[in-house]
């Protein structure tokens, strides 16, 4: 499929997981996979975005031990 659609082998395994979760044909509805969220872009009140942003801060750190 790679090289047959002159894709990564990544961009590749992506779309094989696509089809595999249902999504190839929900893609095709929206622009992107994460569309459907956005009737809550700015709905947010300041509050609420830093308490999200802080409960995902921890998602930010990189383990460079699982790197090496």
């Amino acid at each position: 499929m790679a090289e047959a659609e002159n894709l990564s082998l990544n961009q590749a395994a992506l779309r094989f997981l696509e089809r595999g979760a249902g999504l190839s044909e929900r893609r095709a509805k929206l622009d992107t996979i994460g569309s459907g969220l956005d009737e809550f872009i700015g709905g947010w009140t300041k509050k609420q975005a830093e308490s999200v942003l802080g409960s995902t801060r921890d998602f930010e750190r990189i383990d460079s031990e699982f790197w090496k």
